[in-house]
């Protein structure tokens, strides 16, 4: 699963930054302490602290806060962190984009659900089911690239 969300954000950041309207998006870096490494690869470490949410940016302007998650049909509300529910507030408050990206594998389809209706419609112990309301798809733009800038558009 780790290999496919790291490949599923490269999307994401491809798609981001690949866009006709002025945006600009950064990943997340992971703050992690290195411990031993070989090479490129770090073999052990930990987390000095929490990470941000993964992507953040600004699209036409508007400030844009994302948090991407991969599941095979639902994503458990638990894996979406407290801390990471806390920053989307705060975006989603101070009048930015808040969002959770999900890629259910075995549908191959990328969803999204603003933090207003994650906030509204989904509690500890829930799960968020592709065919739930409240979420809404981001189609292929290619097979590279997925049509965020229609979804930030609907969105505004």
């Amino acid at each position: 699963m780790k290999n496919k969300g790291i490949r599923f954000e490269e999307r994401i950041l491809r798609s981001l930054n690949n866009m006709t309207v002025p945006s600009h998006f950064i990943k997340s870096p992971t703050p992690v302490s290195v411990q031993e490494s070989l090479g490129n690869r770090i073999t052990k470490g930990y987390y000095k602290e929490s990470a941000l949410n993964d992507f953040v940016g600004s699209y036409n302007g508007k400030f844009v806060l994302i948090e991407a998650k991969v599941t095979s049909e639902r994503l458990n509300y638990s894996r979406v962190k407290t801390h990471q529910m806390s920053s989307l507030e705060s975006a989603y408050e101070s009048n930015g984009m808040a969002l959770i990206v999900i890629f259910f594998q075995k549908d191959n389809k990328v969803m999204a659900i603003d933090y207003k209706d994650m906030k509204k419609n989904y509690k500890k112990g829930t799960s968020i089911k592709i065919n739930d309301e409240s979420l809404r798809e981001i189609k292929n733009k290619s097979p590279v690239f997925l049509d965020f800038e229609s979804y930030f558009n609907n969105y505004i």
